[in-house]
This record gives C-alpha cells, structure tokens and sequence, in this order.
C-alpha cells in the first residue's frame, strides 16, 4: 500500500490531503445555520414586529391630545370671556404640556413605522404605497402644524399671560389680543384632529393591503 504523505487515511482507506493551512492547525469551519436558528431569527423579527406595530397604534390613539385641547377650550369658553388669572393659567399649562406629550407620541409613530416597514415590505413601500405615502405626508404636516402652535402662537400667549396679575383684574386690551390667537390655536387644533383621524383611517387600509 502506498504510503500517504500526511501520514493520515479516511475510513475507506483513501489519504488525507492536508489543506493550505496544514491538518491539525486547519481554521475551523463556520457550521452551517440549521432550520432551528433559522426559526429562531424569524422568531425575534416577528417579535420585534409586533412591539412595533402595538407601539404604533398606541401612539396614533394618543397622537389625539388635539380633541382634549378643543374638550378645554370649550370648557374655559362656558365660564365667560372675563379673564382670570389662576383658571387661565391652569388652562394653559394644560395646553403647553400636551403639546410636549404630543412630540413624544409623533416621534414614537414615525420611528415605530420605520421598524414595520424595514422588517415587512420595505422603505421603499412609502412610495410604492400611495396610502403609505399619504400617511407619512400627515405625520410630517402634523408635525409642521404642532411645531407652529408651540413655538409662535403659544409663546405670544405666555407673553401676554405675564402681563396678568393673580390679584388685580385683566384688563380689557389683553382680553382683545388673546383671544385671536385662542382661536387661530382652536382652528388649527380642529385640523390635527381631523388629519388623525385621516390618518388612523388610512393606517387601517395599508394593514388589510399587508395582511
């Protein structure tokens, strides 16, 4: 029998070539995924689909702060148009805050839609899917619009609350300069609301069209 370099023979007596790396100190080998891990993995992803997918309804339903700011305006309405410095100025800590709940529940909305897309049909789905498209469009112009109340209207408000005193009654030229920004603020918290509402709508669309 013919003696075999490496020294070395398979079971049915053939000889071991040694590779480049030399038999013993040969790199071991990646073993190959089994359907286990694969099962695994889909596993994970689907899970971390579904967490997605919750936190994104739960932040639309939230994302309705604009019907609790028009439930407040309503109610400061029915308690006459006379200014009152603690009850004003509760009113509008109330507005003020929710405007910062409401950046959480959008950034929430956007991100969590990014994860649903990335791990189903894709990014390029935004422009593939005109319900999609037309979705990411209102969240962007929700955004815009929340990003104006907060930054321009109500600090004019605030400035002008400053001027009042929690012991001397308002006077009448304030009263004449809040009130168009309460409305303009009223107006474009009737919008947001209806775009929500829009776009809870369409979000039930593109889950039939997925499913």
């Amino acid at each position: 029998m013919v003696e075999c370099p490496s020294g070395r023979r398979h079971a049915d007596g053939r000889c071991v070539t040694p590779g480049k790396w030399g038999g013993k100190n040969a790199p071991p080998q990646a073993e190959p995924q089994t359907p286990q891990d694969h099962r695994g993995d889909r596993y994970k992803m689907d899970h971390i689909y579904n967490i997605a997918k919750f936190l994104h309804v739960i932040g639309f339903a939230f994302m309705s702060i604009p019907l609790f700011n028009l439930i407040i305006v309503n109610e400061r309405a029915l308690m006459g148009p006379s200014l009152h410095y603690a009850t004003d100025r509760y009113f509008e800590n109330m507005i003020k805050r929710g405007a910062i709940r409401c950046y959480v529940f959008q950034f929430t909305v956007f991100v969590s839609g990014i994860v649903i897309l990335f791990l189903g049909p894709g990014l390029s789905a935004i422009w593939a899917n005109w319900v999609l498209t037309a979705k990411t469009l209102i969240l962007l112009f929700l955004m815009s619009l929340l990003s104006y109340v907060h930054f321009s209207i109500q600090p004019k408000i605030e400035k002008l609350l400053e001027s009042m005193s929690p012991t001397e009654p308002a006077s009448a030229d304030l009263q004449v300069k809040l009130a168009p920004l309460r409305i303009l603020r009223k107006k474009l918290a009737t919008v947001c609301l209806f775009l929500v509402i829009t776009a809870i709508i369409l979000g039930v669309q593109t889950y039939s069209r997925f499913h």
